[in-house]
C-alpha cells in the first residue's frame, strides 16, 4: 500500500523547494550608464527655498548605492564651471578631484569650459584619471586637442561589454571657444562622427554627449549609431525617444543625476532621474574635497578681493543698529526674521568666507564701505535694513533725506529663480512686513 503524504509533509516539501529556488535566484544584472552635466560650478546646494536640492556630496552617496545592482559607466557632461573667475579655477580643480574620487570614466568639455584656456584644460586633463573628451575642437595642426573617444569595458552577466563615448560641441560655439584660444577650429560634428565610426564599430553601447541644439543632436545621433544622447540645456531632466535612440538632458546645477539601464542587446531602457535631495547623506570622501576647496577660497582671501563699486556721492552705510532707535517695531520684526540670521546659516555650512555665497547674506559686499568680515564690520552682517532700503548714513543724520521704497526690485538681486524658485514678493513680504 502506498502512503500519501499528509498536508504538513506537503507544506514542508513545498517550503524546502521554495527556499532552494530562492538560493538559486539572483536579480538580472544590468549595466547602468550614469549621466550628469552642466554643473555650472554648483558644488553644494544653494538657495532659500526648501528643500534645497543638489550637491556633489549627495551625488557620491547615490552613486555608491548603484554599485549593488551592477556595473556602471559614469559620464560628466560639459560646462562644469562658468569659467569666469579665480574661484571657478579652484572649482574646476576640485571637480576633477571629486570625479576621480567617484571613479568617473569620462569628463566632456563644453563651451564655457574653454574659457579657461587650452593650457589650463590640458593641465586638468592630466590630473583626471578618466578620459577628457571633445573630439571636434582641433589645434593648429588640425588634430583634436583632447580625447576623441572613451572606450571602456564592463562585465555584465559574465559577458564583456564595450561602451564607446564621444563628445562634440556645436560649431555655433566656435566664437566663444576662440576668444582665449584663437588657433583652434571647431570641426563640423557630422564629419567628426563619421571619422570616428570605425573606432566605435566594436562597441555594443554608444553614448554621444553633445553641447548644442536639440535638433542637431537628433540628426547626429544616427551617425554612431548612438543608443544614448546626452544634450545640454534645460533646467529639469527630460527624455524622449527617436527610433532606437534615447535623447535626454540631465538638468543643471548638479541637482539631478540620470541613470539609464542597458539590456543585453545594448538597448537603452527607460531612464531614472534621481533628485539629489536631503534624504541623501553627504559622501565622506567628497566632503573632504569640498572642505579643501573652501580652505583654498579662504586662504586666497577671495572674499577680500571682491570688486567694489562706489556708492553715489555722499552715500554711506550706517549699519542696522543705527536704525533701531527710531524704528523699534521694524527692528523687532527684523530680529525675528531669517534675514537677521543670514550669515549664521553660511557659518553652519562653512561658507562664511565664500564670496559667491556671502553677497546675499550681508549688506553691500560689492560696494565701497560695505561688509568686509564678521570681525571688521559686524553691523553689516546678515540681510540688514540697508540690504533692501539702500545706504542710510545720510538718512540717519537727517530723517528728511528719504530712503527708497522697498518693492520687488529690492529683492530681485538675491531672490533669483535659480536660488529662490518659490519667491513671490507679496507672499514673502507678509512674513517680514514692518
Amino acid at each position: 500500500m502506498r502512503l500519501r503524504p499528509g498536508p504538513a509533509l506537503c507544506l514542508l516539501f513545498g517550503a524546502s523547494a521554495l527556499l532552494a529556488g530562492m538560493r538559486d535566484y539572483r536579480p538580472v544584472e544590468r549595466l547602468q550608464i550614469v549621466l550628469s552635466g552642466e554643473l555650472k560650478g554648483y558644488l553644494s546646494p544653494c538657495g532659500c527655498s526648501k528643500p534645497m536640492i543638489g550637491g556633489v556630496a549627495r551625488r557620491g552617496t547615490y552613486l555608491d548605492s548603484l554599485q549593488k545592482s551592477g556595473p556602471t559607466v559614469r559620464i560628466e557632461g560639459g560646462n562644469f564651471t562658468l569659467a569666469l573667475t579665480r574661484q571657478d579655477e579652484i572649482k574646476a580643480e576640485t571637480v576633477v578631484e571629486i570625479l576621480n574620487e567617484l571613479k568617473y570614466d569620462a569628463l566632456c568639455l563644453g563651451q564655457s569650459d574653454f574659457r579657461m584656456g587650452i593650457p589650463y584644460l590640458q593641465a586638468l586633463a592630466s590630473r583626471f584619471k578618466g578620459k577628457t573628451l571633445c573630439a571636434n575642437v582641433l589645434g593648429s595642426d588640425g588634430k583634436p586637442i583632447f580625447g576623441e573617444t572613451g572606450i571602456v569595458e564592463r562585465t555584465v552577466e559574465g559577458q564583456k561589454v564595450r561602451i564607446g563615448i564621444v563628445s562634440v560641441t556645436s560649431p555655433a560655439h566656435e566664437a566663444i571657444i576662440r576668444q582665449l584660444n584663437p588657433d583652434v577650429t571647431v570641426e563640423e560634428p557630422g564629419t567628426t562622427l563619421r571619422r570616428l565610426a570605425p573606432q566605435l564599430a566594436s562597441c555594443q553601447v554608444r553614448v554621444f554627449v553633445y553641447d548644442g541644439p536639440k535638433e542637431d543632436a537628433t540628426n547626429l545621433a544616427s551617425e554612431g549609431p548612438f543608443q544614448i544622447v546626452l544634450m545640454q540645456g534645460g533646467e529639469e531632466p527630460k527624455s524622449e525617444r527617436s527610433g532606437e535612440t534615447l535623447l535626454l538632458t540631465a538638468g543643471t546645477q548638479g541637482r539631478y543625476i540620470g541613470t539609464i539601464p542597458v539590456d543585453g542587446a545594448g538597448r537603452a531602457e527607460t531612464p531614472q532621474f534621481r533628485t539629489l535631495d536631503p534624504d541623501l547623506i553627504d559622501h565622506e570622501g567628497v566632503k573632504k574635497h569640498l572642505a579643501a576647496y573652501l580652505g583654498r577660497v579662504d586662504s586666497e582671501d577671495l572674499l577680500g578681493k571682491v570688486p567694489r563699486f562706489p556708492l553715489a556721492t555722499g552715500d554711506a552705510f550706517a549699519g542696522s543698529s543705527t536704525c533701531a532707535p527710531c524704528h523699534d517695531k521694524a527692528d523687532r520684526v527684523w530680529k525675528g526674521s531669517l534675514h537677521a540670521k543670514a550669515l549664521a546659516t553660511l557659518e553652519k555650512e562653512g561658507h562664511q568666507r565664500d564670496p559667491e555665497c556671502v553677497g546675499c547674506h550681508v549688506v553691500g559686499l560689492d560696494k565701497v564701505g560695505g561688509f568686509e568680515s564678521a570681525h571688521k564690520s559686524p553691523d553689516l552682517a546678515d540681510v540688514g535694513c540697508e540690504s533692501c532700503h539702500g545706504p542710510a548714513a545720510r538718512h540717519a543724520k537727517d530723517p528728511g533725506v528719504k530712503l527708497g521704497k522697498v518693492g520687488t526690485a529690492s529683492c530681485a538681486p538675491c531672490h533669483v529663480p535659480e536660488h529662490s524658485p518659490k519667491f513671490d514678493f507679496n507672499a514673502y513680504w507678509e512674513r517680514i512686513k514692518h
